[in-house]
């Protein structure tokens, strides 16, 4: 509830005028809708980076155990961000990254079953909200997959060519920390270790090039 409420006044501020193109957010781009159980996520068609990709409530991640029976499971992350693997019990995996926690989870379905290969795999991203403001032309709260990048929200956002800055993007966390993403190497070479994927309750701020040229001058 604080999250929330200090996002809708973090929006009240960035679509006063002056803030940034706020007198041309269309209504589509406020999303607020969540994918049913069901749903097939088409964010898994693109590679996900094991170490960089973080856990959270809503997550699937399949379970596979091999041995003369064989055994599947198909688990979704708790709200209080558990796995409830049957026979095994509840395993804590939630804010640890997707490599930690497939060892988290083969580490504590060995201390029941002995010796047999064990196959961890994630089926179904999460999708979290994420509020883009700045020099933007669309500033405003996104419901996108937990896979995103900060430079793809951005684009997605309406970058400027002319006056957005892809340079000293200012990420405001949940816990209070920031960090400063440089999507420049991303869009030009490929290069993504500059350009992290977002985080539920982000706020991306995207500078003028004029307050980089301040900031740097």
């Amino acid at each position: 509830m604080i999250l929330l409420t200090s996002i809708v006044v973090f929006l009240i501020l960035v679509c006063a005028p002056g803030f940034g193109y706020s007198e041309m957010i269309p209504p589509e781009k406020i999303s607020v809708s969540v994918p049913a159980a069901s749903e097939t996520s088409p964010a898994l068609e693109k590679s996900i980076d094991p170490v960089e990709y973080i856990l959270g409530a809503g997550d699937e991640l399949s379970i596979d155990i091999w041995g003369e029976t064989n055994i599947h499971h198909t688990l979704a992350v708790t709200p209080e961000g558990d796995l409830l693997i049957p026979g095994v019990g509840r395993v804590s995996v939630s804010g640890t990254s997707l490599a930690e926690a497939k060892n988290t989870v083969q580490n504590a379905i060995l201390q029941n079953y002995k010796n047999v290969p064990i196959t961890v795999s994630l089926v179904k991203l999460k999708k979290v909200k994420v509020v883009v403001a700045g020099r933007v032309r669309y500033p405003g709260v996104y419901t996108v997959f937990a896979n995103t990048r900060v430079s793809e929200v951005a684009d997605t956002a309406g970058l400027s060519p002319d006056s957005s800055s892809l340079r000293n993007i200012l990420v405001t966390h949940p816990d209070g920390s920031t960090s400063l993403v440089d999507i420049f190497k991303s869009k030009r070479v490929g290069d993504q270790s500059g350009n992290p994927y977002v985080l539920g309750g982000d706020i991306v701020f995207v500078p003028s090039r004029e307050e980089f040229v301040y900031t740097i001058g």
